[in-house]
């Protein structure tokens, strides 16, 4: 299993690729570290159409994952109709919270 992580990935000029045409997200930074409770990775909008916070967890075996997804991409039907088998509406956009066994 992964113990430990550390660094910086970052995603420039993301798009969601669909039937309708490819929805132009943004650029996303992902900061890792590493603790005694695990692996965290906080996850942020650089730029972009679609606004980003959310983080992910690794626990030992366990991973969880809480993101709020939300501005102008966040109301693309496009994207609505493919997010929607993993998100929440919420006011603003969309809430993803997943969470499992590795």
């Amino acid at each position: 299993s992964l113990t430990s992580a550390n660094g910086r990935l970052v995603w420039e000029n993301a798009a969601w690729s669909a039937i309708g045409g490819d929805v132009s997200l943004g650029s996303y930074a992902v900061d890792i570290t590493t603790t005694d409770a695990g692996i965290r990775a906080s996850i942020l909008t650089l730029k972009g159409a679609l606004q980003v916070d959310g983080s992910v967890t690794i626990a030992g075996n366990n991973y969880r994952v809480m993101a709020n997804l939300s501005g102008p991409a966040a109301r693309n039907e496009a994207f609505q109709q493919a997010i929607a088998l993993l998100a929440v509406p919420t006011g603003s956009g969309y809430r993803i919270e997943l969470s499992g066994t590795l």
